[in-house]
């Protein structure tokens, strides 16, 4: 099937939530018709159709630099924008849209493939990495996002002409992720640029033709020549501006990174009992139906939590449904991982705060905090923890001096008859796992930021031994914007344990461990 009347224009600079309440206007009113729209934005926050925005921007700092915050339609993740984007919404029929994959999978990566193919028009040697993204050489140039609500389908993106590094990484809480053997690239060499490809930025009309020829041949059809240009928006009122959600203080929350992105849960309980008062579901991830999460939770609210996941099944077999690189067993996975929380703050007479500090990681997602403690032999403390004045700050070692939590966690640590390892940098954390498993350690404690595990999961993974990691909270290097320092080892700053946590977990590891891996 082919699109009938298309029609493209490029409606110039708008700020962020102009430009996401105009995308709104046009895909409401779309009807049958096939409307692409190329803009830029003034310095914005974009966060996706399912996030909260506290998890993914720096509210503070987006306030104090006048960078707009909005949400936009379509899912994924947040993406700090300025008119070195340029930036396509691409709203359609769904059918139109199905015809280029039966699966929204399918259909996004038809058209992010011919994303990649307008740029290779260009003379870049640009390549489809799933599930969303272009890249050349292992370098993110653009990206794209797809959302579909049965009628209508949005297919949007950005393409990166120029990149401000340094203002995307205070704006957003998201850090790199991009890692190689000698040590983490800088920000900077994670993405590419039209500009650093070419050594110029091309004229936008001759992308945006190869953009606007690629999508017509993906979806089976030809675009007209563009409409004139307009200040389209300018008399528009703005879509509302992006607020947290507040969370009370008897919510459990926990995170489970997917293929597809990262989800969140947090289960509020009414107060003294197991039920559920309040659900809520969130994520850098793409879906269908957009409110498949607003779906999901109404059917969980008011429940019992040990029944929650027989209820998101039941809620999900209704439904006509897909994640992009998630699953209903991941969904599953999140909701149970918060309401252990509950069972763990019981069970080690912990403040909610504390227990959402925990994080369970268990390769075969088939153990719990017991089990694992029941197991673990090895404690692993980050060096970041350690003052700046120690002379063990940078070295595996403590003389316990209690002029610390380290020293205290050292103590409580070797009463267990367990070994303690202080990690200096990423590469010194794998080695460690590595030997560990080479030398049979069943699990280990370790004390790290949320941050840092979701980024830096790959080697949790690889290592295949269960673990309990306590959250660090204070200045730890993802706050700071110094995770390159971190991953060297010469982060310049102290992060702060709790204490109490770790000693109500190592009480419940059993003693007479002989201390070797």
């Amino acid at each position: 099937m082919t699109c009938a009347e298309w029609t493209w224009r490029d409606s110039g600079i708008l700020s962020g939530r102009r430009n996401c309440s105009l995308d709104g206007c046009i895909h409401a009113g779309a009807a049958g018709a096939t409307h692409l729209r190329f803009h830029r934005f003034t310095p914005s926050v974009i966060v996706g159709a399912h996030e909260d925005p506290e998890r993914v921007a720096r509210i503070e700092y987006c306030t104090q630099h006048g960078i707009d915050l909005a949400r936009r339609l379509t899912g994924g993740g947040a993406l700090y924008l300025d008119d070195d984007q340029l930036c396509w919404s691409l709203t359609m029929p769904s059918a139109c849209g199905r015809a280029a994959g039966k699966t929204l999978q399918a259909a996004l990566e038809r058209l992010v493939r011919a994303v990649a193919d307008a740029l290779c028009s260009l003379g870049v040697a640009a390549t489809f990495k799933a599930f969303n993204d272009v890249e050349i050489d292992g370098r993110k140039i653009a990206c794209g996002f797809l959302a579909d609500d049965g009628r209508r389908m949005l297919f949007q993106g950005s393409l990166l002409l120029d990149v401000d590094v340094e203002t995307m990484l205070k704006a957003l809480r998201v850090p790199t992720e991009k890692l190689s053997a000698q040590g983490m690239r800088s920000a900077r060499e994670r993405f590419t640029t039209l500009r650093e490809q070419l050594g110029r930025i091309p004229p936008l009309e001759d992308i945006e033709y190869c953009i606007v020829h690629a999508l017509g041949k993906a979806l089976g059809g030809q675009f007209p020549p563009p409409m004139c240009a307009s200040p389209e928006g300018a008399d528009l009122p703005a879509c509302p501006g992006v607020v947290p959600r507040p969370v009370s203080n008897d919510t459990f929350r926990a995170f489970h990174r997917t293929a597809g992105g990262v989800l969140h849960a947090a289960v509020a309980l009414y107060s003294g009992s197991v039920v559920a008062g309040d659900v809520h579901l969130s994520g850098s991830i793409q879906l269908s139906p957009p409110d498949l999460f607003g779906r999901v939770e109404l059917a969980l609210a008011g429940q019992r939590i040990d029944q929650l996941g027989r209820l998101l099944d039941h809620a999900l077999q209704g439904m006509d449904w897909e994640m992009v690189g998630a699953t209903a067993e991941d969904l599953r996975y999140v909701l149970q991982l918060a309401v252990n929380h509950r069972h763990e703050q019981e069970d080690l007479g912990l403040e909610t705060a504390a227990a959402n500090m925990l994080m369970v990681h268990s390769p075969g997602r088939n153990l719990e905090l017991g089990d694992i403690l029941s197991q673990v032999t090895v404690m692993l403390v980050p060096y970041c923890a350690k003052p700046l004045w120690c002379k063990w700050r940078n070295r595996d070692g403590c003389t316990e001096c209690g002029r610390c939590e380290v020293g205290e966690a050292y103590r409580l640590a070797r009463e267990r008859g367990m070994q303690v390892i202080s990690i200096g940098n990423y590469e010194h954390l794998r080695q460690t796992l590595d030997r560990m498993r080479g030398e049979g350690a069943a699990a280990y404690v370790g004390m790290c930021c949320e941050n840092f595990y979701l980024k830096r999961r790959v080697a949790f993974d690889e290592a295949g031994m269960p673990a309990v990691l306590m959250d660090i909270s204070g200045s730890n290097c993802y706050e700071l914007r110094q995770e390159d320092l971190a991953y060297a080892g010469s982060f310049q700053a102290k992060s702060q344990l709790n204490i109490e946590l770790v000693r109500k977990l190592t009480a419940r590891i059993p003693l007479s461990r002989s201390g070797k891996c």
